[in-house]
């Protein structure tokens, strides 16, 4: 016998399907479903481990169907910008990174535009500005609208303490709160390392960022020691975002997950590749976004992966 905590009702397994004991069935939400079946299947499989019920577990057992894909239901996947016309984009993926905030921030109508396109539940999450974080010898620069002159170059890139800088977080910002963003990347060079006046200008940045409804994700690429990473997401309240291929991620909580792609942005994820992405996302909550060139088929192919990993329990 195994007791369901859903109104303290008796519910036998008899020939693979839980059957609710005598009394009226209360009417429940399904997050609460959810939360019945998975408290009812972990003392099945305690039950179970103890010998007390003589039968494997299986997913025609209509009560524990769902529970392998409870495991995965708070990841969002999807691709660092839009792959292909954004109407088919929205109707395949629950989330998208926007590039464009990074190189050169689109207008507001633009960001809002795209906002109403979306369908309800839909994620944004966006790139930080460039003159954040890189230096003017980058050559992403190349993609601004306006050059900068030599002399504002100076006070941009870095985290710097200048108005510069503040003006492209509060450009950044303004886009994050149209599209309702849930996510702010803030991707450094790999030539920002952990020097004292980076780090000092780092901390002095996110510690008195005017932040919105939204987490703050940081993608370093440079030499940083994981302990120093790990105490600067946690004093800071950042998401330590990285290629799960290459790094682990060194912050508690959600994950911000960025593939670019095992040795290059040309490499197409194969069939063992994402089998093991999915183990490294099992028990996680957060974001899945492909960066490669096949990012598009990847992505649904991850998805697709999750949906049977769900199915077969």
């Amino acid at each position: 016998m195994i007791y369901c905590v859903r109104a303290c009702l008796p519910v036998q397994v008899v020939s693979g399907d839980a059957v609710a004991g005598m009394g009226t069935e209360p009417v429940v939400s399904p997050v609460h479903q959810l939360f019945y079946e998975l408290c009812a299947y972990f003392l099945f499989a305690f039950q179970h481990g103890q010998g007390l019920v003589k039968r494997k577990i299986s997913s025609r057992d209509p009560a524990f169907a769902k529970i392998a894909g409870a495991c995965f239901m708070n990841l969002k996947v999807g691709c660092c910008g839009f792959a292909g016309r954004r109407a088919l984009y929205f109707k395949h993926f629950p989330t998208v990174e926007i590039q464009k905030t990074f190189y050169q921030p689109p207008r507001i109508e633009t960001a809002l535009r795209w906002r109403r396109e979306a369908p309800p539940g839909f994620c944004f999450t966006l790139k930080a500005w460039q003159l954040i974080t890189h230096q003017p010898s980058s050559p992403t620069y190349r993609r601004l609208a306006h050059p900068v002159s030599p002399e504002v170059s100076k006070r941009l890139g870095g985290f710097r303490p200048s108005r510069e800088v503040q003006d492209a977080w509060r450009v950044t910002r303004e886009i994050a709160e149209v599209l309702q963003a849930s996510v702010v990347v803030f991707q450094c060079p790999a030539g920002f390392t952990p020097t004292e006046e980076n780090i000092r200008n780092f901390s002095a940045f996110f510690s008195s960022l005017v932040r919105g409804a939204f987490r703050i994700a940081w993608e370093p690429r440079g030499p940083w020691p994981p302990e120093l990473v790990q105490e600067l997401c946690g004093s800071l309240d950042l998401i330590h975002c990285v290629d799960p291929f290459k790094d682990k991620c060194l912050s508690e909580g959600a994950v911000y997950y960025r593939l670019h792609g095992i040795g290059g942005y040309r490499y197409r994820y194969g069939d063992m590749d994402l089998q093991r992405l999915l183990s490294l996302c099992e028990g996680r909550e957060g974001y899945v976004m492909f960066n490669n060139m096949t990012m598009k088929e990847d992505a649904l192919r991850f998805i697709a992966c999750l949906h049977r990993e769900g199915e077969s329990f």
